[in-house]
């Protein structure tokens, strides 16, 4: 069936580490529009790996409509992606798709900050999806097959994956393996008695030879730093315990084998400025407020329950208060000062200003990359 719809976005981020939220936000979309009856080219999911340049084009002359994503002017001027929709409004001016729209779909940035050409075209935030694939079904004549779901609104059940598909184990994971998968890898205490069990990951992202994954649970209770005193993530004692406690007791000796390196940009605090620190070299991290914004789409999905022996290591009177819900974890940014690090709250919100770094009440949801291969 030819594609109705093309999406355009930048995938990579600026400093080639990772993927940007663009990503994220088109990921949304397509999973909506298509779930909406809506043929539609994403190209993260359409392309293949033999002449990519020939797919897009011939995905841009099959689209009746161009959504443009972006969340900073520098994504919706990048290279890749100003050839896109360029190429779209030309048809559309030179009388090639005379009935063609395009749109722009934009979060943290306004019409303002976007190209002249693009200005003059209607333009949607990401609060309007609904709005957004209301107007492009109505525009294509296409009776919805279900109504989209709207951007999920913070709650104490945690999003994502349903909860009644099984994890698969890492050794399994194939080409085809979608973000959001369950994957099961290594083994650490959970049960209400201490019981070792199998760990499982959310993925949050594939680079070519790798995954990004996350603990699907709050795995444990660690200080950010043992002392109350001034760090950065190079120097507090979680990112230690991480590397080495955690790391040990996990995995054996192939599963540690497979645990990428990687270099972590370690950027100041977004609202105050504060110090982030040098880049570091670590294979187990937890993210960074600006990945925590990136691979999660709302508050609800960041939402996450501890397990039962990380729940067992509270005093008696957080456990009396706090059973059943969801609890704060930490992020590696600092917060207002250099004496509080960056959180996630139970409900799912970033919290800017920060936790204090020696408080024992915040939860450890550990991060790595992983080689598929």
């Amino acid at each position: 069936m030819p594609y109705k719809v093309f999406i355009s976005y930048k995938h990579t981020a600026l400093n080639g580490n990772g993927v940007t939220r663009d990503y994220a936000i088109a990921a949304d979309l397509h999973r909506a529009l298509s779930d909406a009856g809506v043929p539609t080219f994403f190209s993260e999911k359409d392309l293949s790996t033999s002449d990519y340049i020939q797919e897009i084009y011939s995905a841009l002359d099959e689209a009746e409509i161009m959504i443009v994503v972006a969340t900073r002017p520098e994504h919706i001027n990048a290279q890749w992606v100003t050839e896109e929709w360029v190429t779209f409004i030309a048809a559309i001016n030179g009388k090639r798709k005379p009935h063609a729209e395009i749109y722009t779909y934009l979060e943290g940035m306004g019409v303002n900050d976007l190209p002249m050409i693009l200005y003059r075209r209607q333009s949607f935030t990401t609060g309007e999806r609904d709005r957004l694939i209301s107007r492009i079904t109505a525009q294509l004549g296409i009776s919805p097959s279900a109504k989209p779901a709207g951007v999920p609104a913070p709650s104490a059940k945690p999003a994502g994956v349903p909860a009644n598909m099984k994890p698969v184990r890492l050794s399994a994971v194939n080409r085809e393996v979608q973000v959001g998968t369950r994957i099961q890898f290594g083994k650490y205490p959970q049960g209400a008695k201490g019981q070792v069990e199998p760990l499982n990951w959310l993925m949050l992202g594939i680079e070519r030879d790798r995954m990004l994954l996350i603990t699907e649970k709050l795995i444990d209770h660690v200080k950010y730093n043992d002392n109350y005193e001034s760090v950065i993530w190079e120097t507090c004692t979680l990112r230690r315990w991480l590397n080495q406690d955690f790391l040990h007791a996990a995995f054996n000796e192939s599963e540690s084998a497979r645990i990428a390196e990687v270099t972590l940009q370690n950027p100041d605090n977004p609202e105050y400025g504060t110090n982030g620190g040098r880049a570091t070299r670590d294979k187990v991290f937890v993210l960074s407020i600006d990945e925590a914004a990136q691979y999660f789409l709302s508050a609800s999905e960041r939402t996450a329950y501890e397990t039962a022996c990380a729940f067992t290591k509270r005093g008696f009177m957080d456990r009396f208060m706090l059973a059943g819900n969801t609890v704060n974890w930490w992020l590696r940014t600092p917060g207002l000062n250099n004496l509080l690090t960056v959180a996630v709250s139970g409900c799912g919100d970033i919290i800017p200003s920060g936790l204090t770094v020696s408080q024992n009440r915040v939860a450890v949801r550990p991060a790595l990359w992983v080689c598929r291969s």
